[in-house]
C-alpha cells in the first residue's frame, strides 16, 4: 500500500512539474529525451535486483516494444498540449 501511495504522489507531480520545466524555455524533444533518460536510470537498479530485464520470448518483446512505443507517442503528445499552453 506505501508502494501505490508513494506511486500516485509521484505521478500527481508529473503534470504540473513538466508545465513548470517546459516555461523554462526547454524544447519539447530535450524536455522528452530527458523525462525518457531520467525514468530509465531510475528504473535500471531495479532491473538488476528483482531480474526482471528477463524476455520470456521473441513475441513477449514484440509486444513489450510495442507498448512502449505507444506510451512514447502519448507522452509527446501529451507534453506538446503543455507546451503549447493548455492547463493541466
Amino acid at each position: 500500500m506505501r508502494t501505490l501511495f508513494l506511486a500516485v504522489l509521484l505521478f500527481g507531480f508529473v503534470h504540473p512539474g513538466s508545465k513548470f520545466i517546459l516555461g523554462t524555455g526547454i524544447g519539447l524533444l530535450h524536455f522528452c529525451l530527458l523525462y525518457s533518460g531520467l525514468r530509465f536510470f531510475v528504473q535500471l537498479p531495479g532491473a538488476f535486483l528483482y531480474s526482471f530485464h528477463r524476455v520470456k520470448s521473441k513475441d513477449h518483446f514484440f509486444s513489450l516494444a510495442g507498448l512502449g512505443a505507444l506510451g512514447a507517442v502519448l507522452q509527446i503528445t501529451e507534453f506538446k498540449g503543455l507546451s503549447l499552453g493548455l492547463p493541466v
